[in-house]
This record gives C-alpha cells, structure tokens and sequence, in this order.
C-alpha cells in the first residue's frame, strides 16, 4: 500500500529521500545529488484510443521512454508509488524503477489498458528522481463495444539486448513482427537507425501481413570507444490503429578491454505450479531472476522474454531489457487463467529466459496448472474418530459461485498422500454448518477510493450471517485494530465497519493475519467452522515502498500458522493486487483467491465466499497415514462432465 501524503508534502525531493532510505535508485545511503533537467519522458500523455473489451488479451502495450538528457546521473525511483496504476490499466513492464541512466541513456516501461466495460477511462503517475521536475504520465482509454475482429494488431518484442560488443566487431540480431489481429497488418517505411545502431535487413517495410504471419527486421550493432552503455528506442509504423508506432528497445554497450568474469543466471522457481483454477479466474506465481556472480563480476543482461502458451501468459515483466549487477534480482509474475473452451484438468506450457550468460544463455521455465468447471473446497477436517471415520466438509460451486446440489458419493474420488482411499460415507449436510468469520479489511491509503463499496459490501455480509454465526471485525494499516470481537450482534458488525479507518503509515498484511489466527483461535466458539476473508491488494511495505516488508511476520509463517489451527483464508484483491501472494495464502489454507477488478462486484465474491464456508457435504474415509503428521488430502469431483478438483494439506490423526 503507497501513503499519498508524503509527496504532498514535500513534493518531488521527497522522492529522492524515499529512494535513499528504501534502498532505491543507487543511493547506498549517501548524499543524492540532484540532475537539473534530466529527465524526459517522450510520451507524457498516452492514448489508447478505442478498444473493444472483448479485444483486451490482444491490445499490445503502449511504450513510455525515459531519456537522461542531462550531464549528471540520472536515478530513478519507484515508478508510481504514490498514485499507483489501477485496472484497467496496468504497468506490465518496469524495468526503470530504482535504476541509474547515464547521458543519453534510456529505458522505457510498458503499460497496458484492458478495457472491462464500456466507457471512458483515464489514470496518471509520476516517475520520481533526483530531477527535482517531477514528471507525470498520463493514461487514457475508451471501452468501446465490439470485437477483436475489427482490429488490425501489431506484436513485437519489448527489448533487443546485445550485451557487451568488443570493438571493431559487430553483433546481429532479429526483431519478428507479427500480426495478431484479424485484419491485414499493413508494416509502413521504416527510418534507418543512429549509430551505433543500423538495419542490415529490412524485410518488413511497406509488407502487407495476414494474421500470425511475421516479417523480419535485423539489427547490427558496432560500438564505438564512446558506446559504453547505449540505448536507443527503434520504432516501427504499422495500420494498428491503437498502436501506431510500436517501439523496440535496442542495448548494448562497449566491451571492457579487461576481461570480467563472466555473469551468472539462476531462476528460482524454474518450475511454476499454479495449483487448481476454476475456469474464468485467475492464480499467478512469482519467479526470480538473478545475477549470482560474484561482486565485481560482468553485468547480467537478459533478453527478451517471448510470453508462454496460453492460458498462461506474463502478467507483469520486470526483467526485459534489464541489466543486472551481481547478487541484483528481477521478478517475472506469471498468470494461469483457465476457460472453458481449453476443457478440464492439466495444462502445460513453459518460457525461455535468454541472457549473456556464456554457460546458460537461455533458462527455461515451465508452468503448470488444472483447469476446472467446479470449485472444491475443504473447509474443515475433522479427526476425533481417527483413524476410522476422518470426516471432511465439503463445498462444491460453479464457475459463477452457485451451489452444486444433488451430489452423491459416486461423484467423489479421494487419495491421501498420493493413495487412493475409499469413500466410507457421503451425506449431504442437513442440518446448517455454523460459522465465526473475520472480516480483515484493508483501510491504508491505496484502498480509499474503494472504501465505501468495501464498507456496503462488508455489511451486506453481515446480513448473510445466518442464526449459530458470528463473526469479528479487524482493520488494518499500519497497525491492526480489532473493531468488534467475535458476536453474532449484526448491528454492532455494522456499526465497526462504519467507524473504521487507517491509522499510520505503511502496511501490515501479514502480521495482521498472524493476529486474527490468533483471536479467532482463542475467541470463536469451538464447534464453528473458523475462517478470515481479507480484503487487500496484498501488498505489504514500509511508508513509501521501496520493497520492504513492514510485517514481523512473514507469509509462510502465516499460512503455516493457519494450517496449524485450521484456520481458512479467503483473499479478495483490490487494487494493483499482488496476486501472487493473495493467491498463495487463500490456496495453501484452503480458501479461494478472487480478484475483484472493481469493487462494486464485491457483493458477489461475498456471496460465493458464504456459500463455501456454509459447506454442503460431509465425506468420510479410513486414514492409512501415521498418527501426529500432516497429510495431504485430494478430493475429485466429477458431475455430469463437469468436473473440479482441490488439494489441501491438513493436520492428520493425533
């Protein structure tokens, strides 16, 4: 969560302030001198013009370059931290933020507009640095209704690296244009290139291109004694008609006459699993990049990343383009968002990190993930006939959270720890399944806009709160605060909602979850199924950003510590959400994550949520695992071709 009120304070050098004491923009703690009329940015105002929103997924990204024109050093900060990008439009790829140009150096972020209605949308940020004129983006979009059948696309890669060149030699590379839209992609007159860079082949100008035909643009790239980290955007005229002028981020730089020992990558994890997704949501993963040399090693400068297979794809690219000192890291997040047109269970796909590492010049990542039409959810077991009658709470929904009634014992299959186990009993709960549920509601100040949509939805569903409920209210900013302790007083769950509101600055999501674990341990009634539904973009950070965690506790600490009491975490995303993290604690405790692009469906995602927790089955089997372990249960469901799946990790027999 980023604090507005230091930038209104102190305005642009706060900025530099910020970047010095969160570890940004190469400060190292020393004194930052200010570069006078450095910074350009050669699009201030971006216009998306029409999209139609069912065309979003196919909309390239539109291209934001900053240029150091200035003699100085130019350092950059965390770009939007205080007035951060919401949906519809997004920052897909920053690999400016806490970075240092020199003269004439560039680097240029990538933003994308996915329209989800028809109208008009607008958003700004600012890029903060040592340039004490703050500069500001403006963003602008239509949602239009229509169809991507009327578009005319243009697709190419956001950077070309050509890592370090010795002199007198020269390094080639291909730029691939392709067209992703339905009409003819017509390629225009492409100007010639600056030294150090040229065009050695040029087979795309003035070509006509049908959908997913490509052409080929290669580059050569000869330094000079003066082309020590240059840069320069390429730009390639097209009919699309929302992105008129595609921009290509060339790099390279002059290598050192003394021979560095050379980068090392490492990718953790090479491998992505992103769990069970029910058709029309999403779930994402983080994956790192680093340099692991050691220091005073080569710069690590890593390529461009093609996107993988769909329905994976990358939703926000932080390594493109960039170059990495030794122990320096990037994240790439990636995204699983599964249809009903790819069908239920397993899907693979996988991307290749390219990079000057001699040893490994391109990573592969794969990614997993299950697809399915019904959402599962095991909201409690229950031990205390072990080993012969493990009794499971079972919640089976659609995609769109109705209940799925009418379900028998032939519909289920069950394994633990990987062994199928017979189904011993299934019944469909009779009477109601009582619930203590606590509502973590995020007040900082990124959330402010959505305040008065969470605090209607919140009460709404209170209402939902059925005879034997009870729930509790928790707000959290930079510290946690228990509004209303648990009770079945609807009035009085009301009336804290009302009366809540942040105090200080920066953002506690983890400790704040560590807390209500413990209160609903010690303060629900025993018998209620136990669960907390946070409401948050996930994000938790010191006053300002810059990265670090302003929680204790950490959030394996806190999903181990639900597991622990059985307590279950359903995460609703708001904001520029950290997904990977929502995703993570509602999945790894056995909720559900769901992203509310706007807040107004809140009252929906509630309703779903009461749903599951309610439970609408009980399932028993005889338990095989020895006494005073976890165990890893996996329950499949399959109705009438429908199908849906889901996999927990819970305490076994004592």
């Amino acid at each position: 969560m980023r604090n507005r009120l230091l930038i209104a304070l102190f305005g642009s050098l706060c900025c530099i302030f910020l970047m010095m004491s969160c570890g940004g923009g190469g400060g190292g703690g020393t004194s930052i001198v200010p570069c006078n009329n450095c910074i350009a940015v050669d699009t201030p105002v971006v216009a998306f013009g029409d999209v139609a929103s069912d065309q979003q997924n196919q909309i390239p990204d539109r291209d934001v370059v900053i240029t150091n024109k200035g003699s100085g050093s130019l350092i950059i900060g965390k770009i939007a931290v205080n007035n951060p990008v919401v949906d519809p439009f997004r920052i897909w790829s920053d690999p400016c933020s806490n970075s240092t140009l020199a003269t004439n150096q560039i680097c240029a972020l990538k933003v994308r507009f996915s329209p989800n209605s028809v109208r008009g949308f607008s958003d700004a940020f600012d890029i903060p640095s040592n340039d004490p004129n703050t500069v500001t983006v403006s963003l602008s979009g239509n949602g239009i209704a229509g169809t991507a059948s009327q578009t005319a696309t243009i697709l190419v890669p956001a950077f070309i690296g050509f890592g370090d060149v010795a002199l007198g030699v020269s390094r080639e590379e291909t730029i691939t244009v392709t067209s992703v839209g339905a009409l003819n992609l017509v390629i225009g007159n492409i100007a010639p290139l600056a030294a150090p860079f040229n065009i050695s082949t040029d087979n795309c100008s003035g070509k006509t291109l049908v959908k997913s035909q490509t052409c080929g643009l290669v580059v050569r790239f000869t330094p000079t004694t003066n082309d020590n980290n240059v840069s320069r955007p390429f730009y390639i005229p097209s009919s699309d008609k929302t992105n008129p002028i595609a921009t290509v981020l060339l790099s390279g730089s002059l290598k050192s006459p003394t021979a560095l020992t050379p980068p090392s990558i490492n990718v953790d994890p090479s491998t992505l699993s992103l769990g069970n997704v029910v058709w029309n949501s999403t779930s994402e993963q983080t994956t790192l990049v680093q340099n692991v040399a050691s220091v005073g090693s080569d710069n690590l400068v890593i390529g461009h990343i093609a996107p993988p297979a769909a329905p994976f794809s990358i939703s926000t690219d932080n390594c493109s383009g960039r170059r990495l000192a030794p122990t320096e890291t990037c994240p790439v997040l990636v995204r699983f968002s599964p249809t009903s047109s790819l069908g239920s269970g397993l899907s693979n796909s996988f991307f290749d990190i390219p990079s000057n590492d001699p040893n490994k010049p391109s990573v592969r990542v794969y990614a997993s993930g299950n697809g399915w039409a019904l959402r599962v959810s095991i909201n409690e077991v229950r031990t205390n006939s072990c080993p012969d009658n493990i009794s499971l709470l079972l919640a089976v929904l659609d995609k769109d959270g109705n209940a799925v009634t009418g379900l028998s014992k032939d519909n289920m299959s069950l394994s633990e720890n990987g062994v199928s186990r017979g189904v011993t009993g299934f019944s469909s709960i009779l009477s109601p399944i009582f619930v203590s549920v606590a509502l973590a509601l995020d007040f900082s100040g990124s959330m402010t806009s959505a305040l008065p949509d969470v605090k209607a939805s919140s009460k709404g569903f209170i209402d939902q709160l059925q005879p034997g409920d009870e729930a509790a209210v928790f707000v959290f900013s930079a510290d946690v605060q228990l509004m209303q302790a648990f009770t079945d007083n609807n009035a009085e769950l009301k009336s804290a909602i009302d009366s809540g509101s942040g105090t200080g600055e920066g953002t506690i999501v983890f400790d704040t979850l560590w807390s209500v674990i413990d209160n609903a341990v010690a303060q629900a009634k025993p018998a209620n199924n136990r669960a907390i539904i946070l409401i948050s973009d996930g994000i938790d950070e010191l006053a300002g950003g810059g990265g670090a965690h302003k929680s204790v506790k950490t959030q394996s600490e806190v999903i181990a510590h639900a597991q622990a009491n059985q307590v279950t975490i359903f995460t609703i995303g708001l904001g520029t959400v950290a997904t990977d993290v929502m995703t993570s604690l509602a999945n790894e405790t056995g909720g559900q994550y769901f992203p509310a692009p706007d807040s107004t469906q809140l009252g929906s995602i509630y309703t779903a949520i009461r749903h599951i927790i309610a439970g609408e089955y009980t399932m028993t089997y005889i338990s095989s695992a020895a006494p005073g372990g976890s165990v890893l249960l996996d329950v499949f469901v399959n109705s009438n071709g429908l199908q849906g799946e889901v996999s927990r990790t819970v305490p076994g027999c004592p």
